[in-house]
């Protein structure tokens, strides 16, 4: 995954072995309202476990615009 977007958008946090951190429980980044998911986040996985986290990502995501 290419990571230098973070070189201009020093909010963006990166664990240490290179991913997007999210909050485990909404997906979102660092910066507010954004979120990330799949690969971004933990690394090469299964294809099944991007989905789920696509799902629970776009349910954060409606939650956070409702409440916005």
């Amino acid at each position: 995954m290419d990571t230098a977007f973070v070189n201009f958008d020093k909010d963006c946090s990166l664990e240490k072995w290179g991913t997007i951190t999210v909050n485990k429980k909404t997906l979102e980044t660092s910066i507010p309202g954004v979120f990330a998911g799949g690969d971004a986040v933990t690394g090469p996985l299964t294809a099944i476990s991007s989905i789920a986290q696509g799902k629970q990502a776009a349910l954060s995501i409606m939650s956070y615009l409702e409440y916005v």
